[in-house]
């Protein structure tokens, strides 16, 4: 089946058309090529989703002409693309689903085509294969003119080497730590994992007071990221995940510390956990295509976790209120503008909601199914 239209007459006054979409591997780069007729600014949002991460690029308003539903994908990175309208909305979107595991990075290009068409190109590459950035991080493309984002939206930063005028440098960091009490953790446990980030050692010492234990020994992967788990008897259905990729390439050490309920308990969430871990064969034993299975298997699931663990930050916000606040001592509003966010009435239609509450450091909020507050610190 493939998507159709009927070109309307008079170029001026139809909407822009999207002709065709094509998905190449060029040395390490996956790269999504988009042929349309004019000039139109599309949005990329990120999900990140342990189990099925995927990258949405919408063109709102236009129309597709002759385009297929679904395509291969490179199987390098990505594993399938589907093109379908927009939900609720004219507009064409494009659904890159990324092989589960895979840490990315991804830039985006605009080129004029002939005939005042346009050239979208959109490339990712595996986070192990370039400067350590946080995964499904936008980063401007280095061999063309750097392009300016909107600053609402899924998490959009310019490299570290990059600093905007007036904007404070990532090593500004240890300016925020030492503006509040306790900066140093005072267990061996702690200590060490100090040594390792330094950078969060301010964070550390907080969750070493309020109770959080770190749950065995942490782990290294093939890339040298280190990731540790941290549990609190207090708060059984919530995490602290940390992660810590070290300098390499010329770039610099990135942390990240993230507080996040998936821990939740219940027959949906169990059911919900084991549908995520089906392999493809199981999952076309209860669904006709992988797009059944996302939207009429696990999105109503969603729903409900969503509705769930929104009751439970609102319930344990004070937790993420000094979070917020001794992550990022200099930036008091956050924790505001993070309940705002949580008490949102849930949009159904849509598969979750991913923010960014603060640039420098970058600080991420995500919605989809469990909740996630995400800190991110530059250097050491």
């Amino acid at each position: 089946m493939t998507l159709l239209m009927s070109a309307a007459p008079g170029w001026a006054q139809s909407p822009p058309r999207v002709s065709r979409v094509g998905l190449s591997r060029v040395q390490d780069t996956s790269l999504l090529t988009v042929v349309l007729s004019r000039d139109l600014p599309p949005q990329v949002s990120p999900v990140l989703e342990k189990g099925a991460p995927r990258l949405i690029v919408d063109f709102p308003g236009s129309q597709p002409e002759r385009l297929p539903d679904r395509m291969a994908g490179d199987q390098e990175l990505i594993r399938e693309v589907t093109v379908q309208t927009i939900p609720g909305r004219p507009g064409v979107r494009i659904i890159l689903d990324v092989i589960p595991g895979r840490s990315y990075v991804y830039w985006r290009k605009v080129r004029p085509g002939p005939a005042g068409s346009t050239y979208f190109m959109l490339g990712l590459r595996e986070e192990g294969q370039a400067p350590a950035y946080p995964p499904g991080l936008e980063l401007p493309e280095r061999e063309g003119p750097r392009a300016q984002y909107p600053a609402a939206g899924p998490a959009v930063a310019p490299e570290p080497s990059e600093a905007r005028p007036g904007a404070r440098r990532p090593g500004s960091q240890r300016e925020f730590a030492a503006r509040a009490e306790g900066g140093q953790p005072q267990t061996a446990p702690f200590q060490e994992l100090a040594q390792v980030m330094p950078a969060a050692s301010n964070l550390l010492s907080h969750l070493e007071k309020t109770g959080w234990q770190p749950e065995g020994q942490g782990n290294t992967d093939k890339t040298g990221s280190q990731r540790y788990l941290l549990i609190n008897p207090q708060y059984p259905e919530m995490t602290v995940r940390l992660r810590h990729v070290p300098a390499r390439g010329g770039a610099s050490d990135i942390t990240s510390v993230t507080l996040g309920t998936d821990r939740l308990q219940g027959s949906e969430v169990d059911k919900y956990r084991t549908m995520r871990a089906w392999s493809m064969g199981e999952i076309k034993k209860h669904f006709e295509d992988i797009g059944d299975y996302y939207d009429d298997g696990l999105k109503p699931l969603r729903i409900v976790l969503r509705e769930r663990t929104k009751a439970l930050a609102l319930r344990q916000f004070e937790v993420f209120k000094q979070f917020l606040e001794t992550g990022v001592s200099a930036e008091p509003q956050l924790a505001d503008t993070v309940l705002k966010h949580i008490q949102e009435r849930v949009n159904k239609r849509l598969e979750g909601a991913q923010y960014t509450v603060s640039e420098n450091p970058l600080v991420l909020l995500s919605q989809v199914d469990f909740l996630y507050l995400r800190i991110y610190y530059v250097g050491r």
